[in-house]
């Protein structure tokens, strides 16, 4: 072990004075280097080589003193340790830096032709203006130990098991001695000890890697086992001394740090740039199997539903899904999760042009240029991916499934406006007496069904993907998928990532006939109103109804001892909701609507232009208004408390059921 932690610093020292010619004359250090000017392939495949033997080697050389530290100081004194430590730690990360320029670099020579390579740098330059600093990912990387700390302390149980066979002082002796009888002078300085004792840590990224992908089969361990302590570098966060009286301020930034700590165990606190309420939690496959096979409770308020949206009652249940179903689903599911980790690779400048060679996951991970911090990063990610990645993943599996299927330009005619059998309609001195837009004017109509794009395939893990993230509506059974994988998401948030009316529209569908066999989906499930509203093309998203209940009026008459007094409070019921644009059954809608004057009030507002269709008068605006004091309530006016303005559409927006991408 000595020998070994010798031999690297003297070859830390020597590449340190053999650099290459491109970064020998430059005056810069290599994170500031601008590989942009290297056009040669070789010259860069020079600086790549380079680049990755030192970060490697220093890997080698901080964990070697570590343990030569361990080894040979009793005493926890620093002697200057911790600070040469941190030197190179230094100096590691910004030769880390300095790969994702060079794979950038590689990426682009190579696939410079390509329109697909244009696509892939937006997500690239997205993932480096985001990504996480490096002591974030490293109280990540402890919490998602503690999180699967079973199957991590499986993987450590077999390893003791292996080791302590090999462990006794003889055999040990024994199998060193015939060893270094065997090797020759060459290979004993070759020979690192390190490989034994830190080894381990890339294979229990690769082992969560391959659970969250479902590629094996999850292992039940035995809970009265005895729990070794989950070894991982550098993710140990400090103990402080317990007998020490921390002061105010100490106090305020532990308490500061465990408000952090606990932000980012609980997925639910997160913001959008890491994770947040849009992240899911991955589940193994026996995780999934036992949720699929329990019934599910519909999440529904108290009213009206239809007797075949399921049982009645409170605690009404669904069926359980039969076994066959949930076996095909959870091979469908695995292929989903693989499409997925494709995904997260297209941000990993480093990883991509790996990627793009191997032709299997397997394959990928067993790759030496796939480093620890590579695989402590993608784990990281692909534990609790994003609600988006998860479309696209579904949409790549149906696509690959499927085939693309191109879509039609939908050609919907209006049967008033071809039928000439009504002559009177077809009169020109009625037609010269209306409006030039008609009855309402609807501005510029857009045809957004015709979109030129282009497709390129691309192999990346043996799989194909293509060159834009799901254009495309998903369908149906995309969307089974996803409510299956994100268990905790909803409506609303399948609402967000849709990408035109249409499929909006199927998934409240879908939803209120139970499609879906998560919880938080059946919320509209037999619900009439919402059904029937939807047959005119109008999806609710925001209803007062409390009209009756707030609505009194109150007044005396002017033969009692008091004065005449009088207190009304009027409220309107109001429903907010969605028409699609552009559809000629919708304008119809709304031109019955503005003719209906003597029964409702309607206001339209085009979301996309923020243009204002129709609308009341002024005086009509109101939704809850009163009135009080004394004498004749005629003669008194009313005092506006709520009514339909800029305020009202900004806590309508609110709303998490509006925030539609169409």
């Amino acid at each position: 072990l000595y020998r070994g932690y010798k031999k690297r610093n003297v070859e830390l020292d020597l590449q340190s004075e053999n650099p290459p010619s491109c970064l020998s004359g430059s005056k810069v250090s290599v994170s500031a280097f601008d590989f942009e000017t290297i056009n040669d392939e070789a010259t860069l495949r020079e600086v790549h080589d380079y680049t990755f033997k030192r970060s490697n080697l220093l890997d080698r050389v901080i964990r070697a003193r570590k343990l030569h530290h361990s080894h040979f100081f009793a005493i926890d004194n620093d002697y200057g340790h911790q600070r040469y430590l941190d030197q190179f730690q230094n100096e590691r990360h910004v030769l880390l830096k300095a790969l994702e320029k060079i794979g950038k670099r590689a990426v682009a020579l190579m696939h410079e032709q390509i329109q697909w390579y244009d696509w892939d740098k937006k997500f690239q330059e997205e993932e480096e203006k985001h990504g996480a600093s490096e002591s974030k990912k490293v109280k990540l990387e402890s919490l998602l130990f503690k999180r699967h700390q079973k199957e991590i302390a499986r993987h450590q149980r077999e390893l003791k098991h292996r080791k302590d066979k090999k462990r006794q002082e003889e055999y040990l002796h024994e199998e060193y001695t015939q060893r270094l009888s065997e090797m020759s002078e060459e290979e004993q300085d070759e020979w690192d000890p390190i490989k034994d004792v830190y080894g381990y840590e890339k294979d229990n990224y690769v082992d969560l890697i391959k659970f969250f992908l479902m590629l094996k089969d999850e292992k039940d361990s035995d809970e009265h086992d005895d729990n070794p302590g989950i070894v991982a570098a550098d993710s140990a966060a400090p103990v402080a001394p317990t007998g020490k009286v921390l002061s105010k301020s100490a106090k305020k930034r532990a308490r500061k740090t465990n408000a952090e700590e606990k932000k980012m165990a609980d997925p639910s606190f997160q913001t959008a740039d890491g994770r947040g309420s849009n992240v899911i939690e991955m589940e193994t496959r026996q995780q999934m199997r036992e949720r699929l096979s329990k019934p599910v409770k519909f999440e529904r308020e108290s009213g009206y539903y239809f007797d075949d949206s399921g049982q009645p009652g409170i605690n009404a249940t669904t069926p359980v899904l039969p076994d066959a179903e949930i076996d095909q689903l959870l091979v469908e599911v695995a292929e989903i999760k693989n499409f997925l980790f494709c995904r997260l690779l297209l941000s990993q400048a480093t990883l991509l042009s790996i990627a793009l060679e191997t032709d299997s996951i397997e394959d990928f991970l067993e790759r030496s240029e796939v480093t620890r911090e590579h695989l402590r990063d993608l784990c990281l990610k692909l534990e609790r991916p994003n609600l988006q990645d998860v479309r696209d993943a579904c949409a790549d599996f149906i696509r690959e499934r499927d085939g693309i299927v191109e879509e039609q330009t939908p050609n919907v005619e209006d049967k008033d406006d071809i039928d000439g059998s009504d002559k009177r309609a077809n009169n020109p001195y009625l037609i010269s007496m209306m409006p030039e837009h008609g009855v309402l004017d609807f501005g510029r109509t857009t045809d957004e069904s015709q979109y030129p794009r282009t497709r390129t395939r691309s192999k990346v893990c043996g799989h194909y993907m293509y060159n834009y993230r799901s254009e495309k509506a998903l369908n149906r059974g995309g969307w089974f998928h996803f409510s299956v994988i994100a268990k905790d998401s909803d409506l609303f948030d399948a609402v967000e990532l849709c990408r035109n009316w249409n499929e909006f529209f199927e998934l409240n569908i879908l939803c209120c006939f139970h499609y879906f066999p998560a919880p938080k989906w059946t919320r509209f499930t037999g619900d009439m109103r919402r059904q029937q509203l939807m047959q005119l093309g109008f999806i609710p998203y925001f209803t007062g109804d409390k009209a009756e209940k707030v609505t009194h009026y109150a007044q005396t008459g002017s033969r009692g001892m008091a004065r005449r007094s009088h207190a009304v409070v009027e409220m309107r019921s109001f429903i907010c909701g969605h028409v699609k644009r552009d559809d000629p059954v919708s304008r119809r809608f709304i031109q019955y609507l503005s003719n209906e004057t003597w029964e409702l009030r309607a206001l339209v507002r085009d979301r996309k232009t923020g243009h204002i269709l129709i609308q009341p008068p002024k005086d009509e605006l109101w939704l809850v208004r009163e009135k009080s004091g004394w004498g004749r309530a005629s003669r008194n006016e009313f005092s506006i408390v709520s009514e339909v303005g800029a305020t009202f559409f900004e806590q309508m927006v609110s709303q998490p059921s509006t925030k539609i991408c169409i």
